[in-house]
Parts: structure tokens; C-alpha cells; sequence
């Protein structure tokens, strides 16, 4: 997770992102990005043999005020799953984006946002799941598939 240059649209690494304990929305500890100009990026990376997914997360509008976020995306292996602009922040109740973990999943998800620094993101929920290698997979159906042959033949 980093400061990105949201401005010339390349999302290049500026710094690192800062925490801000309260007031934004009803969120504890959020993670934003400053200048205002710029954006932020969080990038879930899985390890190998792994699917990553991306269930939720939230955000909030500083100090405790209702915000208008220029841009929101969510990426899936560099194709956007979900692309926003112009989103109302809640600056009482925080915003929360959720996904369905089997559809936004893959090697790289990433999420970005950017153009206002009074918005910070918290509680990103992910996880990890082992991709079945298709080997495995073809000897367990050959196996469930004897022992069935093997049932009818005993009868």
C-alpha cells in the first residue's frame, strides 16, 4: 500500500500511505493518502498456487463529513471489476464495498482511489484459497469413479 500519483493517471509509487486514528466517519485507524491531488494504492498479491479474494472494505469522509471521492477502482489481475467516480463518502456511517469472493478473485487485486485526502479506507477483508491443480483433481474424480464401479459390481 502507497501514495500514487493519481494526478498524471500512471499510478506510480509517490510515498508511503499515513494512518489517522478517528474521524473519519464512524472508522478507527484508516489509511489515507495525502496530498489531495494524489491517490492510493493497496495491492494484494497471492502466493504461489493461490487465488487471493477480496470481500469487502470500507470507507469514511473526514472529519466526520460527508465527502465526494472523485475515483474508486478495484482491479482483478489489471482488469477493472469495479470502476466509480464521484462517489458520496459518508462522514457518519462508513461507506462498505463488498464483493463476491468467488468472482473477485485471482493472482492480483488491487484497489485504487484517489483525488481527495479527506477519505480513508479501513477493515479490507481478503483471503487466500489453494487453486487444485488439475492433475490432482483428474486422479480424485478416477478414484471416486472406481470405487463406484467397484460398489455396483459388489450388488
Amino acid at each position: 500500500m502507497f501514495s500514487a500519483n493519481y494526478q498524471d493517471g500512471s499510478w506510480s509509487r509517490i510515498t508511503t500511505l499515513f494512518r489517522w486514528g478517528s474521524n473519519y466517519a464512524n472508522l478507527v485507524n484508516v489509511a489515507y493518502h495525502s496530498p489531495s491531488n494524489q491517490g492510493a494504492r493497496f495491492i494484494f498479491t497471492a502466493d504461489t498456487e493461490y487465488y487471493v479474494r477480496l470481500h469487502s472494505f470500507q470507507m469514511g469522509g473526514w472529519p466526520n463529513t460527508d465527502r465526494v471521492l472523485p475515483f474508486l477502482q478495484v482491479l482483478v489481475d489489471g482488469n477493472p471489476v469495479l470502476t466509480q467516480t464521484n462517489i458520496t463518502i459518508s462522514g457518519s456511517t462508513a461507506n462498505t464495498f463488498s464483493f463476491d469472493p468467488n468472482v473477485v478473485k485471482g493472482g492480483v487485486i488491487e484497489i485504487r482511489f484517489g483525488g481527495d485526502w479527506n477519505v480513508g479506507i479501513d477493515n479490507i477483508g481478503f483471503s487466500q484459497e489453494f487453486i487444485p491443480e488439475p492433475a490432482s483433481l483428474l486422479a480424485l474424480g478416477a478414484g471416486l469413479a472406481g470405487l463406484a464401479g467397484q460398489r455396483r459390481r459388489i450388488r
